[in-house]
């Protein structure tokens, strides 16, 4: 076995126990509604994205590029974008 794999499984493993700690604080803090479970898929999946496919970027002016080119926080403006624009139903109506 090479020491780049060892190196790379640990690596994945270690990341994989990062990942599951964070999925459980999300599990005990977090209510998954229907509208938290569509803003924890795509800020994902749009993060995700970007990690695998950076090229996605290539269009955007340098500085947006630079900026959004990590998947962290490119997957972190979208889920902060979507909790802003999505409507959330269990919050009281405004009083006039």
């Amino acid at each position: 076995m090479s020491f780049a794999a060892a190196i790379g499984g640990g690596g994945l493993i270690m990341f994989a126990m990062i990942f599951a700690s964070g999925a459980a604080i999300i599990h005990r803090s977090v209510t998954l509604t229907q509208r938290n479970m569509i803003i924890l898929a795509v800020a994902l999946g749009i993060g995700l994205g970007v990690e695998l496919r950076p090229e996605a970027l290539q269009h955007l002016p340098d500085t947006l590029r630079t900026l959004l080119g990590s998947g962290l926080v490119t997957g972190g403006f979208t889920a902060l974008a979507l909790n802003l624009v999505l409507p959330e139903r269990d919050r009281p109506a405004r009083s006039v």
